[in-house]
């Protein structure tokens, strides 16, 4: 497989959940991403996320923030710092919906903030966005260095 179909073939979510279950205010969107065709691959550290994201190409990360606590900001910062991560959608999912809550997760690098429970067409069209949009970036990069061999 070429660098070009690789980077367009993924079609992977990873979910970062650390407990043993995915629990009901989580399986709507679960079976959301699945509908449409994505592979959903649930990590259970921080560096199963990492490299379930390096290893599968992944399209979108999901954060779940019960799971993670805080330190799926931490990871978020991580997984930015690294060049081949930079335009990845990162979504946060959790309980509050507060202000400051939101401003954590873009201070961070996150996309978005998601509020559970999730509801169906609004949610996905959110998801939807931000993976046409990190398919238009990962087009231009391979595209740019193309150009520049």
């Amino acid at each position: 497989m070429n660098l070009l179909n690789s980077l367009f073939s993924s079609r992977t979510v990873v979910l970062w959940n650390d407990s043993a279950d995915v629990d009901e205010p989580l399986s709507s969107l679960v079976s959301a991403i699945c509908s449409k065709g994505y592979q959903l691959q649930i990590a259970n550290s921080e560096y199963q996320a990492i490299k379930s994201v390096i290893d599968q190409q992944a399209d979108l990360l999901i954060i779940y923030l019960r799971a993670s606590r805080s330190r799926g900001y931490g990871l978020c910062e991580i997984l930015r710092s690294q060049q081949v991560n930079k335009y990845l959608p990162i979504v946060f999912v959790g309980y509050r919906d507060n202000h400051s809550e939101r401003i954590k997760v873009l201070r961070c690098g996150g996309n978005e903030y998601l509020k559970l429970p999730i509801t169906g067409e609004e949610t996905w069209l959110r998801l939807e966005n931000l993976l046409s949009l990190a398919k238009r970036v990962r087009h231009l990069e391979v595209e740019r260095s193309r150009l520049a061999h």
